[in-house]
């Protein structure tokens, strides 16, 4: 009983975090924000982050109180009955650990960062299915038979629901539709989104050059940092937007890192590593590599020492010496500085923020329809992407 209201408390929590991340539409937090590799809001605020509509962070809360109903039920006076609810309860926490090992599976692979309040989830779980294990075999009545038998349907049903999970995951509404889309439709839509984003500020930024490519009729500018876990989900999300695009929408990246070591906007110490990769994906900018090295970068997030950035250039045919001669250099460290300059004086004060020709919006979107929902109104609305 202890164990499925501790379940519940966590549950509720990461609920409350699930709803935070939501209503920022995925603006970075620090509220269980640990690092890079450890943030509830990368991960309840994620496209993972929901089955059936429904937040995962509410289904393990109604499952830790399926579990403590049927650890309530166990004081029924009869020793049959109580055998049976006991293995009732043991093929519930199996089927609760497989589910888990599942979406820390998905964390781990999918979305490439842990959640400390998950984490605390899943060591819960553990330690329940450890009790409902040792509470059966103190039952002689269960029978080896019966035991079995809990564990093979706890397993059966855990592994259903997994593979239902990754199907509708896989086939949720995150496809873009084909076609041009008009605003009114956009409304009728998502006309939730439709209110926050066009409540959002226009700015004007400051050295944004114009498109070269006449085709390209809108600008999305992406202020990240390197180490920032939604900057990755956004920065992956926008390829794919832009992909489907078909060329008239053109991706700017600007730096905003987060740490005190060169940015003095901040408060706290922030990322490790964030300068350095900032001034090394300037520098491969300057090689005309950005675009590919930024994938990079944001590919092997935890990952970003002086020496592994270096080593990563030479993947992508850089010039290493050239690069590693640039991140110490005046000129890098100046375009530095003018990215947070930039930055500040456009309101940026987290990551990622994003700017769909001007329209400043903290925080990626929940899913592509949203990406491609902000660049069609934007494209309507016509306004000119920067100021030189």
């Amino acid at each position: 009983m202890a164990l499925s209201a501790l379940g519940l408390i966590l549950g509720v929590v990461a609920l409350v975090i699930h709803f935070g991340a939501a209503g920022s539409q995925g603006a970075f937090g620090r509220f269980c924000h640990v690092s890079a590799e450890l943030s509830c809001d990368a991960v309840l605020g994620s496209p993972w982050a929901k089955f059936l509509t429904i937040p995962i962070a509410g289904w393990a809360a109604l499952a830790f109180l399926t579990s403590g109903a049927l650890a309530w039920s166990l004081g029924t006076p009869s020793a049959r009955e109580r055998a049976r609810r006991a293995r009732m309860l043991l093929a519930w926490a199996v089927a609760m650990t497989v589910v888990a090992a599942y979406f820390l599976v998905v964390s781990v692979a999918a979305i490439g960062v842990g959640c400390p309040i998950c984490l605390s989830m899943d060591a819960t779980i553990v330690a329940h299915l450890a009790v409902a294990v040792a509470l059966v075999r103190t039952l002689p009545a269960a029978g080896a038979a019966g035991t079995a038998g809990a564990w093979a349907g706890g397993g059966a049903t855990a592994g259903a629901v997994a593979v239902a999970v990754l199907y509708l995951a896989q086939t949720a509404g995150d496809g873009l539709p084909t076609g041009p889309l008009s605003v009114a439709q956009i409304r009728r839509a998502d006309p939730r989104f439709y209110a926050y984003y066009i409540s959002q500020p226009v700015v004007v930024l400051e050295g944004i050059e114009p498109a070269q490519d006449p085709k390209q009729t809108m600008t999305v500018v992406e202020f990240s940092d390197f180490e920032c876990p939604h900057c990755r989900r956004a920065f992956l999300d926008l390829e794919q937007v832009i992909a489907h695009s078909g060329g008239s929408v053109r991706l700017v990246h600007r730096n905003f890192p987060l740490s005190r070591s060169c940015n003095d906007a901040l408060d706290y110490e922030g990322h490790e590593h964030a300068c350095t990769a900032a001034l090394a994906s300037i520098c491969a900018e300057r090689q005309g590599r950005g675009p590919e090295y930024e994938r990079v970068l944001f590919a092997n997030q935890p990952n970003l020492t002086r020496a592994e950035l270096l080593g990563y250039a030479g993947t992508i045919a850089l010039d290493v010496k050239a690069l590693e001669v640039c991140l110490d250099s005046p000129e890098a460290k100046a375009r530095l500085e003018s990215d947070i300059k930039v930055a500040r004086a456009a309101g940026v004060e987290s990551t990622p923020t994003l700017f769909f020709n001007g329209r400043r919006v903290q925080g990626g979107f929940q899913n592509l329809r949203q990406y491609l929902y902000a660049i069609e109104i934007e494209r309507t609305r016509g306004t000119p992407p920067a100021k030189p």
